[in-house]
């Protein structure tokens, strides 16, 4: 962080970015990831394959522009513009997908489909854009140990939000709404494209300081570079990437448990929405525990608890599988107790999801120096990409021999990950760095007036 910062401005970037995180959260909930989007994929196609292919157009737009986008915003000692045009992208993409959305019901299915897909990409990358320069200013203007409280902050107020953003997914998407498919999601896009607009213009009101960049601005070859010779150099960089692939091929199972609701256990696609609610309650309440144990542990500390959640989600949809269809009355309505005991899956999916977005990126900015901190946080996106294609085929497995074969495979790779968090070590000094033939040569920054 900034030494030029006071107390004052301290809080008041934390609140600012606290406020973005909660914009941010409520955007993300009206299209869950792992609820809306798959409903949606399999109500157009009824294709578990092109359920994965939807899912993997978001991690895949956000992590494929950092790697190149690192290195022109290590040149610059102020990244907001960088941010800025990321944002625009990203509005600009969605508006877009709104658009078709609300005409879609003259485009075939298959076509509304991929072009869907396509604009969610292209919004993501717009998101890819700007989370360089997000990560490298929200270091900048809040003190490191502060870091985990500020992620689990973000999404513990923005869940509370999130919760009722359920109820009103389930709504939306039901028939008392007398929405008709598929402008009930074009609803739904156009509120997600709106708070993700004011999470962006919130972010812009953080008054940056001038940072440190190097001596001599390196050339996209030699960017290109850097990101190896900091995976040779660095152990633990190493040892959060295997971590990570190994947590993505535990948690590729994740798209699939909504098309298995919809097809095995006989879940109706509004019931998405009490999903979406019992992910964010429980990734909500999830955010008390994560803060606490950031400020007393660090980021290992949550990566190690939240390992143990990995193995969870599969599990339950095992043992859901296998329960009889039964009715129960509950309060005016029925519930099938199968579906009960199934939403503890998506409980379990949203308390990880928000265990590993806090402890992962602060664990990635204890360990990166300043002066390379934008190469550590696109090349460490840029590994993960093949990682975002598993939710394809993870949907081709479980067509080729079944759900239940994919969740068993899922909990096997869960375990691995519990055994690899434990290397995760003490951030290098940057002595050693050098020691090992990484440049870390500065330019002094210039005092943020």
């Amino acid at each position: 962080m900034s030494s030029n910062h006071s107390p004052d401005d301290v809080r008041r970037h934390f609140n600012l970015i606290v406020l973005d995180g909660i914009f941010w959260t409520l955007s993300t909930s009206f299209i869950e990831y792992g609820t809306v989007l798959p409903a949606l994929a399999h109500r157009l196609t009824g294709s578990a394959v092109l359920v994965g292919v939807i899912a993997c157009a978001l991690p895949l737009g956000w992590q494929w522009p950092q790697l190149l986008i690192a290195g022109q915003v290590e040149k610059r000692p102020l990244k907001m513009r960088t941010y800025k045009l990321g944002a625009a992208i990203n509005v600009v993409a969605m508006t877009a997908a709104i658009a078709l959305l609300l005409v879609g019901e003259a485009i075939p299915p298959r076509l509304l489909f991929w072009a869907i897909v396509v604009l969610l990409w292209l919004a993501m990358s717009g998101v890819g854009v700007l989370a360089v320069p997000w990560m490298d200013i929200s270091s900048k203007v809040v003190p490191r140990r502060a870091l985990p409280r500020l992620f689990a902050f973000r999404r513990l107020y923005g869940g509370f939000l999130g919760i009722g953003a359920g109820f009103f997914v389930n709504f939306i998407l039901d028939r008392r709404s007398g929405l008709g498919f598929p402008h009930n999601y074009g609803v739904l896009f156009l509120l997600c494209g709106f708070t993700a607009a004011l999470a962006f213009l919130t972010f812009m009101q953080v008054r940056e300081p001038v940072g440190a960049v190097a001596s001599r601005p390196r050339s996209l070859a030699e960017h290109l570079r850097l990101g190896p010779s900091l995976m040779r150099a660095d152990p633990n960089y190493r040892r959060q990437f295997r971590l990570n692939l190994c947590i993505g091929l535990a948690t590729m199972c994740m798209p699939m448990l909504m098309p298995f609701a919809l097809e095995r256990l006989g879940a109706r696609a509004a019931v998405s929405g009490v999903f979406v609610s019992a992910t964010m309650l429980a990734a909500t309440l999830s955010n008390l525990v994560w803060a606490r144990l950031g400020d007393r542990h660090g980021p290992r500390g949550i990566l190690r608890v939240a390992a143990w959640l990995v193995v969870v989600p599969p599990i339950v949809a095992l043992v859901a599988g296998h329960l009889p269809a039964s009715v129960a009355a509950i309060g005016p309505g029925e519930v099938d107790l199968r579906i009960a005991v199934f939403a503890l899956a998506f409980m379990a999916s949203g308390a990880l999801s928000h265990g590993l977005m806090t402890g992962g990126p602060t664990y990635l900015l204890e360990i990166a120096p300043e002066q390379v901190r934008p190469t550590y946080v696109g090349f460490n996106s840029a590994l993960m990409m093949p990682v975002a294609t598993l939710p394809v085929a993870a949907g081709a497995f479980a067509a080729r021999f079944s759900y239940r074969a994919l969740f068993a495979l899922c909990i096997g790779f869960g375990l691995l990950a519990r055994l690899l968090i434990r290397r995760l070590g003490d951030p290098l000094p940057a002595a050693e760095l050098v020691r090992r033939g990484i440049d870390l040569e500065l330019d002094e920054a210039i005092p943020h007036a």
